[in-house]
């Protein structure tokens, strides 16, 4: 047999797409509020994911200056065919979104478009605003002086 030759696939993977739609957060809050993606360990992913998909990531808040917290506001995870991404978003969060069915907190994104538009939904809630500057009140409170 003569196989055709393979290349890569040209889909961006969802935790890649969530970090370029990140990129310059940490700016906007004068660097008081950072996110994060997190890739689920595998002890939690055996002891029995809601995602159940292969490869498993939490997306949090964080702050230098607060020791000790996060806030997660979703996991997410996906399979070797990249899509569709099965997503769990914060409840806070997803009472906002005006989903079809807000007390599923499980949401599939079946290609790269609308996980990103989703993703993007998520980060213009009045939730994710509240969240973020209640963090930065604070995180600018526990700041040391220079």
């Amino acid at each position: 047999m003569e196989w055709k030759k393979f290349s890569e696939s040209k889909v961006e993977l969802p935790d890649e797409i969530i970090e370029k739609l990140a990129d310059g957060f940490s700016d906007a809050t004068n660097g008081l509020v950072s996110i994060v993606v997190n890739e689920i360990a595998l002890d939690s992913k055996l002891r029995g994911s809601v995602l159940q998909t292969k490869f498993q990531f939490s997306l949090y808040l964080v702050s230098e200056f607060l020791d000790n917290f996060s806030y997660r506001i979703l996991m997410f995870g996906y399979d070797i065919n990249l899509y569709p991404v099965t997503v769990r978003i914060n409840a806070d969060i997803l009472s906002d979104l005006n989903l079809k069915d807000p007390f599923i907190l499980k949401h599939d994104s079946y290609d790269q478009e609308s996980f990103t538009k989703l993703i993007k939904s998520i980060f213009e809630t009045n939730s994710f605003e509240n969240t973020v500057t209640g963090i930065m009140k604070i995180a600018n409170r526990n700041k040391l002086p220079y």
